[in-house]
C-alpha cells in the first residue's frame, strides 16, 4: 500500500493533462488518453505534446497505466488530506476515508514513445529569461489560420493569422528556426518555472526545475513563410504608436 498526499499527488497530474489526447472519446493513439507511472514521473503522450510530471517522493514507486481523466477526476473529488493506492490483481484500489474504488491497470504503451523522445545524451540550454513575456506578446488569440503558431528563430519570434502580423526582437537562444503550434504555446506557458530547453530532431523539450519535461512536436518550418513576413515588416512605416 502507498499512501499519498492527494494535493501535491493533484498538482503533478495536473501538470501532466496536456499530453492527454482530448477528441470526444475517439483516440487517435492507443494509450494517449492515459497517465502511465513509471520511475518517478507521471508520463502523457498524443504525438504531438508529452509531458513527463516529476511524481512527489512517496509516490516514486507507482507503477501502472490508469485512464488519465476518469483518474485525475476521481482524486480531485475526495477531501481527505491524504489517499492509499494498493495493487490487486491488475487493478488499483484507491481509498479515501471511507470510500473505496477500483480502477482496471491498462497497458502503458505510450512508455515506448516517451523514451525515445529525448537522446540518451544532450545538454539542456538555459532559457533567456524574458523568452515567456515575448511568446505571450506574439501569441494570438482563437487563432485559425493554417499558419497559426510562433515561428522561433535564433534572433526574433513572429506569428500571423494572415491577416496582422506580430514580431518581435528575441535572443531565444535557440540554434534553429522552429515551429510550434498554438495549442502547445497556450499549454507552455501555464507553466512558470521553465529553466531550460533542448531542440531534438523532431521535438522541442522544456525543463522546468522540478524536473518536470514539457515536449512539444515541432511543426515543418519549411512550409513558415518567414522571408514574405519578414519582406512586409520591414516595408511597413513604423509610427510612434508601433509595438
Amino acid at each position: 500500500m502507498i499512501e499519498i498526499q492527494r494535493a501535491s499527488f493533484i498538482d503533478a497530474m495536473k501538470k501532466a493533462l496536456p499530453g492527454v489526447e482530448s477528441s470526444n472519446g475517439k483516440v487517435l493513439l492507443q494509450g494517449a488518453d492515459t497517465f502511465a507511472f513509471s520511475d518517478g514521473f507521471v508520463h502523457t503522450y498524443n504525438d504531438n505534446i508529452s509531458v513527463s510530471s516529476k511524481l512527489p517522493e512517496e509516490v516514486k514507486d507507482l507503477k501502472g497505466a490508469v485512464k488519465a481523466v476518469d483518474f485525475f477526476n476521481l482524486i480531485n473529488k475526495f477531501t481527505e488530506d491524504t489517499i492509499q493506492i494498493v495493487e490487486k490483481e491488475q487493478k488499483w484500489i484507491v481509498k479515501s476515508g471511507l470510500a473505496k474504488v477500483e480502477f482496471p491497470l491498462l497497458e502503458p504503451s505510450i512508455l515506448e514513445y516517451v523514451k525515445k523522445l529525448i537522446p540518451e545524451n544532450y545538454t539542456p540550454v538555459d532559457l533567456q529569461t524574458d523568452f515567456f513575456n515575448c511568446i505571450k506578446l506574439c501569441l494570438f488569440s482563437s487563432n485559425h489560420s493554417s499558419l497559426s503558431g510562433l515561428y522561433i528563430t535564433p534572433k526574433n519570434i513572429v506569428s500571423t493569422d494572415e491577416m496582422r502580423v506580430n514580431y518581435i526582437f528575441c535572443d531565444t537562444k535557440f540554434l534553429e528556426p522552429v515551429w510550434i503550434s498554438d495549442t502547445a504555446i497556450g499549454q507552455l506557458i501555464e507553466f512558470s518555472n521553465i529553466k531550460k530547453f533542448y531542440i531534438s530532431d523532431k521535438w522541442v523539450h522544456f525543463f522546468t526545475d522540478d524536473g518536470t519535461i514539457f515536449s512539444c512536436k515541432k511543426l515543418n518550418s519549411s512550409n513558415y513563410p518567414y522571408k514574405e513576413i519578414m519582406k512586409i515588416v520591414k516595408e511597413h512605416e513604423k509610427t510612434e504608436n508601433d509595438i
